[in-house]
């Protein structure tokens, strides 16, 4: 009688778990993104791909630290090199600025 009834939970418990994966298959499967063209995002920093979306978006706009630039913004306190729009730092002991301009592109510097 135990062996039964142990054998019938067994069989339940196996249903229960086949019901779960059945339900949930929809919330594993991800979106079919074949043939979808994505825009370029220029002067992106930060990228961020939304849920159920097949493009990432931009989060945050700004500048690359290119070359020589680059040490001089990971000194200004931009980690890896990646200044936001609008933002700026000092170089050469305070004399010079360089800044990232409004939506991004390429750092311009001035005594």
């Amino acid at each position: 009688m135990a062996a039964q009834s142990l054998e019938i939970f067994g069989l339940l418990d196996l249903r229960i778990w086949f019901c779960l994966l059945i339900s949930c298959g929809s919330c594993l499967a991800q979106k079919d993104c074949t043939g979808v063209n994505c825009p370029l995002l220029e002067n992106c920093i930060e990228e961020v791909l939304e849920p159920e979306a097949c493009c990432a978006s931009c989060m945050q706009y700004g500048c690359k630290c290119e070359g020589y630039q680059y040490y001089d913004c990971v000194n200004g306190g931009f980690r890896d090199g990646k200044v936001p729009e609008g933002s700026s730092y000092f170089v050469d002991f305070g004399s010079t600025e360089c800044a990232c301009p409004s939506g991004g592109g390429r750092i311009s510097c001035y005594f």
